[in-house]
């Protein structure tokens, strides 16, 4: 039998994934699925949990979820980047005021910068001549 760490603070994205949101948590990988421990800690129930009751429907079990991919790797860094933000505004209403003003402002200045970029020059004409008559 294999027995490994995990530090959940160390790899986030992973401990995400996993569920693991208390510590220590106790997860058994056997044949695509996961089978979380709780119960005492020590190492005659770790034993006798890993061998022969893991899958007596006590445990909470579950299929092993799948790798990340590209798109929960996003997911994960827009989390990462603006997971503090939500609970900001929650706590300050102010703060989602000055923030959407701010984004509204770059987002303005951004359009009008690509508007004049895009923009064709439009020749400038010369005053028609008078008559003479």
């Amino acid at each position: 039998m294999k027995v490994a760490v995990f530090d959940a603070s160390a790899d986030p994205r992973s401990a995400r994934r996993l569920s693991i949101s208390t510590l220590p948590t106790i997860i058994l990988f056997k044949e695509g699925k996961l089978y979380r421990y709780h119960g005492k800690i020590n190492v005659n129930n770790l034993r006798q949990f890993a061998e022969k009751d893991y899958d007596n429907g006590e445990y909470e079990s579950g299929l092993v979820p799948s790798p990340a991919s590209i798109f929960t790797e996003i997911v994960d860094i827009f989390y990462e980047i603006f997971g503090d933000l939500y609970v900001m505004t929650i706590m300050k209403p102010l703060t989602l005021v000055v923030i959407f003003s701010i984004g509204f402002l770059i987002s303005t200045v951004l359009v009008n910068i690509l508007a004049a970029i895009k923009a064709k020059p439009t020749p400038v004409q010369a005053p028609p001549k008078p008559k003479e008559e």
